[in-house]
């Protein structure tokens, strides 16, 4: 089978058929695509809390499913962020043996406010 890069798929095709008016969009840019009416009509992109006071795009799930919620849900957490709820809750683990082990968990250094 032969595989052709998408430029030369289009010109094959407006070659072959040249009345049939195929519009072949060109390469866009990152707002560009963001501002194309279906990505906003699908809610193709979330605005999600960077964490940092301001928010960024993400791409959602293009997955619908009738009977779950897909979809972007928040920011990325903060490396060992949530270290003490996996300890305690999934592992087990005694806040003192989590304490224990604060000295060799690497985390990075929390904002005000949030809890690790």
């Amino acid at each position: 089978m032969l595989s052709l890069p998408a430029p030369q798929v289009a010109a094959a095709a407006v070659a072959e058929e040249p009345a049939a008016e195929v519009e072949i969009p060109e390469n866009l840019t990152r707002e560009q695509a963001r501002d194309l009416p279906t990505v906003g009509h699908r809610g193709s992109i979330a605005e999600v809390d960077d964490r940092a006071g301001g928010t960024r795009p993400v791409p959602q799930t293009p997955y619908r499913m009738s009977g779950a919620e897909t979809g972007i849900r928040g920011g990325a957490p903060f490396l060992g962020e949530h270290n003490r709820e996996v300890l305690t809750q999934w592992l087990g683990m005694s806040d003192e043996d989590v304490d224990g082990y604060a000295a060799v968990l690497r985390a990075d250094p929390l904002p005000d406010g949030a809890d690790r």
